[in-house]
């Protein structure tokens, strides 16, 4: 057996991973695509993405590969009513300055939406 086909098993043995609970999850790309800063919020994903090399798909079939494979998941789970909206916004960042501010953008979602939801967001 080659070193590729072999893997570890990395799971707990013995935890049932259907249960409630807090789970950290780190999923990792090979080679041609970097994820930096993301966001995961009550109704939209952001997030930086990285083409590392030229490749044979575009962001907009990533893009649509991934909110497929969700879908799939998420509706046998229960979440019939789950369902995406019918395009995404995009930005090219061209700078490090951009890829900063977003960065930044990014990083302080969560409480610009906290503070939106309460209707604080104007009152700063």
């Amino acid at each position: 057996m080659s070193k590729q086909d072999y893997r570890r098993n990395i799971r707990l043995k013995g935890h049932d991973y259907s249960q409630s609970g807090l789970y950290f999850v780190r999923i990792c790309t090979i080679h041609h695509v970097k994820l930096r800063e993301f966001i995961v919020m009550p109704n939209p994903i952001h997030g930086i993405v990285e083409i590392v090399h030229v490749m044979k798909t575009t962001l907009a079939t990533m893009v649509g590969s991934y909110k497929s494979a969700v879908s799939k998941h998420v509706h046998p789970m229960g979440y019939v009513e789950f369902a995406w909206q019918r395009n995404y916004h995009e930005h090219i960042i061209r700078n490090a300055q951009s890829c900063q501010h977003i960065a930044q953008y990014i990083t302080n979602k969560p409480v610009t939406w906290e503070k939106d939801r309460q209707g604080l967001l104007d009152q700063d």
